[in-house]
């Protein structure tokens, strides 16, 4: 399952805490919104990591938010 802006639930929490543990948002209980922020740090994590960023999370993105 790819996520991306405006998407909503409990997977995209698990984004928005592995986002937080690399400290590319701040923490926010309950976060389970794909909003402008996580758009902003998806985006930054995948240009740092040398990735398209497009702002698209999928499974492969998300194996590499875990290492």
């Amino acid at each position: 399952q790819v996520f991306r802006r405006g998407d909503r639930g409990p997977a995209v929490a698990e984004v928005h805490a592995a986002l937080v543990a690399l400290g590319r948002l701040p923490a926010v209980p309950d976060e389970a919104d794909f909003d402008d922020a996580t758009d902003a740090a998806v985006r930054g994590f995948q240009q740092d990591r040398g990735l398209v960023a497009d702002g698209l999370e999928g499974p492969l993105r998300r194996n590499l938010l875990r290492l």
